[in-house]
Formats: C-alpha cells, sequence, structure tokens
C-alpha cells in the first residue's frame, strides 16, 4: 500500500445523475484516500464549488435526461476557479471531441468507465498543471457548446 503524501489535497466534486454510478465512484475514491463531495445536481455541483473549493471535478456531461451539457457548465465554473475537470458520458460527443480548444484543456472519459480509470483521471488532474482555457477559448466554448450560459449572463 503506497503512502498518500498529507501535504496534497484530495477533494474531488463528483457529479453524476446516475445514483448507482455516483455511489460507486465515491466508494471507490474514498478508499482511495479522496475526499469526495458526490452530487446528482448541477446547480449543487457549482454550489460546491464555489463553497468546497474542490482541488478536481469530475462531472457527467450529460444531467437532466440528455437535453444539454450540463457538464461542460459545471467544468466551465471549475475553470473559472483554475480547478480541473474532466468530463464522463455515454453519448455521442463528437463535437465535443473535435474541438481543439476542448482537447487541450479537458479529458473526456467515455462510459461505461472501470473505477481504477475514474481514479487514474482523478490522480492526473490532481498531479497536473490545472488546464484552463485563454478568455477568448472561453468564450467561444461558451457560445458554441452553452449559449444559455451567455444569454444568462448578458440579462
Amino acid at each position: 500500500m503506497s503512502l498518500v503524501n498529507a501535504s496534497v489535497e484530495r477533494k474531488i466534486l463528483v457529479v453524476e445523475d446516475d445514483t448507482l454510478l455516483l455511489g460507486a465512484i465515491t466508494e471507490y475514491l474514498r478508499n482511495s484516500a479522496f475526499q469526495v463531495l458526490p452530487t446528482r445536481d448541477r446547480e449543487e455541483a457549482i454550489f460546491l464549488i464555489n463553497s468546497e473549493s474542490p482541488n478536481a471535478v469530475l462531472s457527467d456531461l450529460y444531467l437532466s435526461e440528455g437535453t444539454r451539457p450540463d457538464g461542460l457548465e459545471i467544468a466551465f465554473e471549475a475553470w473559472q476557479h483554475a480547478i480541473p475537470a474532466a468530463l464522463m458520458t455515454g453519448y455521442s460527443t463528437s463535437g465535443v471531441r473535435s474541438d481543439s480548444r476542448l482537447q487541450r484543456i479537458l479529458t473526456l472519459i467515455e462510459k461505461p468507465v472501470s473505477l481504477p480509470t475514474v481514479r487514474e483521471v482523478a490522480e492526473k488532474m490532481l498531479a497536473g498543471k490545472p488546464a484552463h482555457p485563454t478568455n477568448q477559448d472561453y468564450w467561444g466554448l461558451l457560445q458554441q457548446f452553452a449559449p444559455w450560459m451567455v444569454t444568462r449572463r448578458d440579462d
């Protein structure tokens, strides 16, 4: 068993609307010496980013029955705080995968996903320099993938 460096914060926000998967990921990461903040809700995830300052965010790409990519909104919020984010999805992701701006700053995990893969991605997010879009990329990504956020901010 390896010793975990106590000086390294290991607080991760996990957002997943599938209750069983959320429970499995939460238990596995807690058993791997992570402090896990689990939620099934986009609004709560954004609140937790602002109130709990996690060191990394792992979110399902599509919450809300797949009607919009809520996970990107969660990632955008994390990036505003220089927190690395990774997204998981079982839906087609060709639009997300083909965008070079997102490829530079985002890890996308295809479901079904193994728990060791989730832990590996979490470890990499904690070990690496947080990826963050430039301001120009950020607004372009918002307009392309989350236009409801741009509209909301202009109100």
